[in-house]
């Protein structure tokens, strides 16, 4: 299991928004992230970056469920009252690491980015080398990694493969094209 480490103000994402009391309420921003690698770890194997950008993806696609109070709210809930975010980003590679967005609206309450983090330490901590969580900074190179998977709802889809290839530090993404897949059940 690896090490997680985060920046003392990952979630610091705009300006600071306080109660009548002092006590610090959110931030007028959106979450956005970059998990990269910590000393230790071989960035420069492209199996680690996919490792990293599959892990980051499945971490991102639980904060859809994280509401304004930190909780989970069952897929079949959303929409019905409860604040979450609109929208989530699929994994960027960036020379820094993988990078993440979230819209929140321009606000992200305590709680919410709290449970967000947390997810997301959770999730990388299953891997087997250590990262690191900043804010993310911007970078010129940056590519989108869409993981592999079926899209539901379609009878029909283009199946992928998609690899992690690193060229003098920088990532980058190759997505092969494998053919028609049917997700029908066959009559026999």
């Amino acid at each position: 299991m690896g090490n997680v480490t985060a920046s003392a103000t990952v979630l610091a994402m705009g300006t600071p928004d306080y109660d009548s009391g002092g006590r610090l309420k959110g931030w007028e921003g959106n979450p956005y992230w970059t998990i990269g690698f910590a000393q230790s770890a071989d960035s420069g194997a492209a199996a680690s970056w996919e490792r990293l950008a599959l892990v980051v993806g499945k971490a991102s696609r639980q904060f859809m469920n994280i509401d304004e109070e930190g909780n989970h709210v069952p897929d079949d809930q959303l929409g019905l009252g409860a604040y979450t975010p609109s929208y989530v980003s699929d994994p960027y590679l960036t020379r820094r690491g993988v990078s993440v967005y979230g819209d929140t609206g321009g606000y992200l309450t305590v709680a919410m980015g709290e449970a967000m983090l947390q997810v997301l330490i959770e999730t990388l901590g299953q891997l087997a080398f250590d990262t690191h969580i900043t804010r993310y900074e911007r970078d010129s190179d940056i590519v989108t990694w869409r993981p592999p998977h079926l899209p539901g709802g379609e009878p029909r889809v283009i199946a992928r493969a998609v690899r992690c290839v690193v060229n003098n530090g920088v990532p980058d993404v190759i997505t092969e094209y494998l053919g028609r897949v049917s997700l029908m059940p066959v009559a026999r």
